[in-house]
């Protein structure tokens, strides 16, 4: 009886293993609870003085000493050393650096892998690059860095799908094409790229509606609505008949589109499970199933990101988690979204600063330490330049979206002046505060009506869009849509060949000069 007991036992063990394991892989593939995520890290340095850093990917950090750039781990111990002049985050193994004025890519232990021969260069998604020589030249390069397409099309934007890139042909229209630049979809005016196994794309003409592909280029969801965002969680944001709303795959809408779509909306998409509403008055999450999962009073919620959302009250920032439970106290002068289970913070104007766990454990710190006096001589802009390949004059078009999966960064405050007496706007040595918002100096990609183009924010004052170079400052001006009326507000006022004036959303991410055209940030 004994021996039943125990082999009854030991089968029952291995059937409950069975389904924890079954149960453990049938994770989605955005899900940002994962184990990597979720690591116990241990404390690292404390005393860290660094004159600029980014956040962690892939476990490492770029941070800048002495006027170059090089990688640190969650330890804070230097393990690539800082000799390049730029350097961009780790993405699928590898990071674009520069080095004499050229761009190439290294591996996690600093070995490069591809050489430094393009002036400019993309990071890696769905296993493929982007460089660029001069203006002509867009070359897509896999890991071992051979060239998969390698023409002098007017553009190419990165991979939209491990199968799939946009290109500019001399139509002037965009293109589908395959990486045997076979074109399985032509008549584009713009896309996003796969999430969810789905690709949101905008039809030219008969109205501009948005539609999605699959993998293979094919029409899955026909061209019916003003504006489509990536599908995530199983479920995509869209306009229709001028309300937001979420559909799933089959079509259908699992939030009926209700809520008034404004010329300054941001359609947002799911994170984490939940998306935010867009009631004005309080802060209200909907799970996958659009039922209501919980509403809080704070003066501002961002998305959630690796199951935080950044959360503002009595202008100090924390984080709430997937309950709406503030998990790390709003204390902070300036937060950021986490990246790699570490967020960085700041105690004060951008001086002390913190990388923090998701229960607001601090792993590293220390301060930014400026060095710009010691290094006014030089030229160098402080980014890497990318996708500069668009001399496009920025003709007007009236679609005034974006099918960037973007997510929210924090508000910020600053204190130091920039001397323009028309404008609540200050410089801080990550960028330039706005009303509440931060619009970080770095590079930012044209997306929309202006695909390909890529404005470059400095600290100098100074900026360059698709090469040529302007100035800018900060005044106030009235934004308007399609000759429609608007308000006044604040916005970066661009002065050169062909003066142009973009405006702040996404709490800093987006600048948007309506009518389409949208810059999207994408690092230092």
């Amino acid at each position: 009886m004994k021996r039943k007991i125990l082999i009854f036992s030991i089968v029952a063990m291995l059937i409950a293993m069975l389904i924890f394991l079954a149960g453990c892989g049938n994770k989605s593939e955005n899900s940002d609870s994962n184990n990597k995520n979720d690591e116990k890290i241990e404390t690292g340095k404390l005393d860290l003085e660094v004159e600029n850093l980014q956040d962690f990917s892939e476990g490492l950090c770029a941070i800048k000493q002495n006027g170059k750039w090089g990688y640190i781990d969650k330890k804070g111990n230097t393990v690539i050393d800082c000799i390049y002049e730029d350097a961009k985050d780790f993405s699928e193994g590898l990071a674009v650096v520069k080095k004499n004025s050229k761009c190439g890519y290294i591996n996690n232990k600093g070995e490069v892998v591809i050489d430094f021969k393009y002036d400019s260069a993309d990071s890696f998604s769905f296993g493929y690059g982007v460089g660029y020589i001069g203006r002509s030249k867009n070359i897509v390069i896999d890991k071992s860095g051979n060239e998969i397409i390698n023409k002098s099309y007017s553009m190419i934007f990165g991979p939209i799908s491990e199968n799939l890139f946009i290109i500019a042909p001399s139509t002037g229209m965009y293109a589908v094409v395959d990486k045997d630049e076979n074109i399985l979809l032509d008549g584009i005016k713009q896309a996003g790229k796969k999430v969810d196994g789905y690709i949101p794309v905008q039809q030219w003409g008969s109205g501009d509606k948005w539609g999605f592909i699959d993998e293979q280029g094919k029409l899955v969801i026909d061209y019916t609505y003003d504006f489509a965002g990536p599908f995530v969680d199983g479920l995509a944001g869209v306009v229709k008949d001028g309300n937001i709303g979420y559909i799933n795959k089959n079509n259908e809408f699992v939030i009926e589109a209700k809520y008034p779509y404004k010329d300054t909306t941001t359609v947002r998409d799911y994170s984490c499970g939940l998306v935010r509403g867009y009631d004005t008055d309080k802060n209200t999450f909907f799970d996958t199933s659009g039922k209501q999962a919980f509403s809080i009073e704070y003066n501002s919620v961002m998305s959630f990101v690796e199951d935080r959302a950044e959360c503002e009250k009595n202008n100090k920032y924390g984080f709430i988690d997937k309950t709406g439970k503030e998990v790390i106290e709003c204390k902070y002068a300036h937060v950021f979204d986490f990246s790699d289970g570490l967020a960085k913070v700041y105690s004060d104007e951008y001086v002390n600063f913190e990388f923090i766990d998701k229960n607001g454990k601090t792993v590293l710190a220390g301060k930014v330490v400026d060095k710009t006096s010691s290094n006014s001589s030089s030229s160098e802009p402080d980014v890497i330049i990318s996708s500069s390949n668009n001399t496009s004059n920025n003709s007007s078009s009236s679609s005034n979206n974006t099918t960037s999966n973007s997510t929210e960064t924090s508000s910020s405050k600053t204190t130091t002046s920039n001397n323009n007496s028309n404008s609540s706007s200050s410089i801080t040595t990550e960028g330039i505060k706005i009303g509440n918002y931060l619009v970080k100096f770095g590079t930012y990609n044209g997306d929309a009506a202006v695909m390909g183009d890529t404005l470059i924010i400095k600290s100098d004052g100074t900026a360059t869009l698709n090469g040529t170079a302007y100035t800018y400052k900060v005044e106030k001006s009235t934004f308007a849509q399609d000759s429609s009326g608007g308000t006044t507000q604040d916005a970066l006022v661009f002065s050169g060949s062909n003066p142009f004036t973009l405006y702040v959303d996404d709490n800093g991410k987006r600048l948007t000069q309506g009518s389409g055209f949208d810059y999207i940030y994408s690092g230092n």
